[in-house]
Order: C-alpha cells, then sequence, then structure tokens
C-alpha cells in the first residue's frame, strides 16, 4: 500500500513538474497556494491509493458534498448505489446543438448519504492507480459549464484510462471535498 502511494505521488510531481495549465479563455479561475495544492493533491493520491476510510472521508468532505452529473450517471446506470440516497441536483447547460441539456447530480447532505457514497466509491474506484493532475482546458470547459460560480484551486483530475475524476475543493486553501465528478465530453462548435 504504502509503495503504491509512492508511486501516485512521484508520477503526480513529475506531471506537475511537466506542465503548464491553459486556463480557457472566459473561465473565472483562481489559483491556490503552492502548498495548500501539494496538500489537496496528496488527498486524491492516497483517497486512490486505498489509505482513507469512507469514514475519515466523511470528515474530509465539506456539509454538502455534490456528486457531479458524470460521477452520478455512472453510479446510476451501474446500479452502485441506493439511487435515493442525498438529494437531486439540476444543472443546467447551454448547448449549442441542442439548447439548454438538463444534467442531473446528487447531494449528500447528511454524514450517511456522505459515508454511503464514499464506501461505494472505494469499493469501486480505490485502487485504480490513476495520474492525479491539476485540471487541463478541457476538463475546466466541462465544469464551467455546469456550475454558476468562479473555479477557486485547489482543483485536480485523478486520471485512469478513459475516466477523468474531478475534485473541487470549493475554495481557496480548503482541506475538503466539495464536488466530486467524472468529466464528460463537451460538444464541439
Amino acid at each position: 500500500m504504502r509503495l503504491s502511494a509512492f508511486v501516485i505521488l512521484a508520477s503526480f510531481s513529475l506531471c506537475l513538474a511537466a506542465s503548464g495549465q491553459e486556463i480557457p479563455k472566459g473561465v473565472r479561475y483562481h489559483r491556490a497556494s503552492d502548498a495548500a495544492n501539494a496538500a489537496a493533491a496528496k488527498r486524491v493520491s492516497l483517497l486512490f491509493a486505498n489509505q482513507y476510510s469512507a469514514d475519515q472521508l466523511v470528515g474530509m468532505s465539506e456539509r454538502f458534498l455534490i456528486v457531479g452529473p458524470g460521477l452520478w450517471g455512472a453510479v446510476k446506470k451501474n446500479s452502485l448505489l441506493d439511487l435515493n440516497t442525498g438529494i437531486p441536483v439540476t444543472f443546467y447547460v447551454p448547448t449549442k446543438k441542442h439548447g439548454v441539456q438538463e444534467l442531473i447530480a446528487r447531494g449528500m447532505k447528511t454524514p450517511a448519504q456522505q459515508r454511503a457514497f464514499w464506501k461505494m466509491f472505494l469499493d469501486n474506484f480505490s485502487e485504480i492507480h490513476p495520474t492525479v493532475r491539476k485540471a487541463n482546458a478541457a476538463d475546466l470547459d466541462y465544469y464551467w459549464s455546469i456550475i454558476s460560480y468562479d473555479i477557486q484551486e485547489p482543483l485536480y483530475i485523478a486520471q485512469f484510462r478513459h475516466l477523468d475524476f474531478l475534485f473541487d475543493s470549493g475554495s481557496a486553501g480548503s482541506t475538503k471535498f466539495f464536488f466530486v465528478d467524472i468529466v464528460l465530453p463537451m460538444e464541439k462548435d
């Protein structure tokens, strides 16, 4: 376990050092300190190294945890969690081809709801060994299209094969998870 966490952290360091983050035009993006970003990246890496329990993750989550539409869609499609867990959260996304698209997510408000979500997450995704990196332009375009607030670091992507898990801490320097999602492909102009 410790070796896999070390490998993940080392690959994150190499990825971060080699990348120059591009912020798309029109996206309001606020950076956090290097220390806050490093701590957030480590939290995401350790999550996938199965270093946390569901109870620990509840303590590491904001009072209202949003499970975004990409991740909630995967949860629903694969019956990974009781579909009545949490409360519905609806995002209205304007698109050029299809008008306004309605995306359904879920809000986990109580500790019991968050515990159920994190247990499901750990049971299904905790040992996939992703590359943890800052969000790229496509990730930011997706996230910006569904939210109604400025993006603030720490914000990280855990990339594994075709899945890009998005972890947002919600506010500059926050140490808690606020928004967890799988980045969905965006409609091309």
